[in-house]
Formats: structure tokens, C-alpha cells, sequence
């Protein structure tokens, strides 16, 4: 894959009901499995009923991924922060790293948190005319932590 085939999105949304620890695995099961086939890796944070996922590969394989993301329903809400061609990917070791809440230390808590303001459709317009949220998800990705 070339640099400028490389895709990347981000987005959040709330689950319709708070998910058992077992729903999660079977989330990540089959993402796993049609990642692996699709070329995507990424990253999924769940944290009291909300998720922030990124997902990245190729264009066409990304954008069938989040549609049938925006379709599934078990959740609603979903609200595009980032999507964008890529120069590397940030997750290339991962098929699809999973990372719950309460692994995440202060500064990487208090990212996802911030993530969450993103919700009110007034601050989305405002900050999607300035850049605001690329500069944001980008600096949650450069200081992120893995396990």
C-alpha cells in the first residue's frame, strides 16, 4: 500500500445499552477477523457506554468498515472526527488494539474525556471550520501509551 492510499478515521459514539465485558470480546473477535482480511488496524476505547475508535488502511476498505460501524445497532450518535488520508500508520502491530478506560493513565483519561465534547453539534461546527479536532485527535495519538 502507498503512502497516499493510506486512510484514516476517527469517531466516536455511545452504545444504546452499557456493554458487558463479553459483548466486547465478541466486538473485538469479529473486528479482528474482518480487519485481517480488510488491511485495517486501529485502536477502540470504551468507557461507560461511549466508544472512540480509529481505523486505519485502505480508503475503501476503511470508509465499508465505518458504515457498517454507523449501521450497527447497538449504538448510536456516531460522529466523525477524523477522516483523512494518512502518511503512516499509527497502528500498524495491531489488527485492533482494545484499550479499557481504567488502563489508561491520568493524561491519557483526561484525552478521552475531552474526546466527549465533541458530542455538542455547535462546538462540532466550530471546530471543524478551525482544524481544531485533527490537532486534537493527532496530539491524543502522539502522546497515547500503549499497554
Amino acid at each position: 500500500m502507498t503512502a497516499a492510499s493510506l486512510y484514516r478515521l476517527a469517531y466516536i459514539s455511545s452504545s444504546i445499552y452499557l456493554l458487558p465485558q463479553e459483548d466486547l470480546k465478541n466486538i473485538l473477535a469479529v473486528s479482528r477477523r474482518n480487519n485481517a482480511t480488510d488491511g485495517i488496524t486501529g485502536l477502540l476505547l470504551y468507557h461507560d457506554g461511549n466508544f472512540f475508535q480509529i481505523l486505519e488502511g485502505p480508503k475503501d476498505a476503511v470508509l465499508a468498515c465505518y458504515r457498517r460501524i454507523e449501521n450497527d445497532p447497538r449504538h448510536k450518535g456516531c460522529i466523525t472526527l477524523i477522516s483523512e488520508e494518512a502518511r503512516n500508520r499509527r497502528f500498524a502491530d495491531w489488527d485492533m488494539a482494545y484499550v479499557p478506560f481504567s488502563k489508561l493513565d491520568s493524561r491519557g483519561r483526561q484525552g478521552f474525556l475531552d474526546l466527549q465534547g465533541f458530542r455538542d453539534t455547535a462546538k462540532m461546527r466550530e471546530v471543524k471550520a478551525n482544524d481544531e479536532v485533527r490537532v486534537f485527535v493527532n496530539t491524543f495519538l502522539d502522546t497515547f501509551r500503549y499497554l
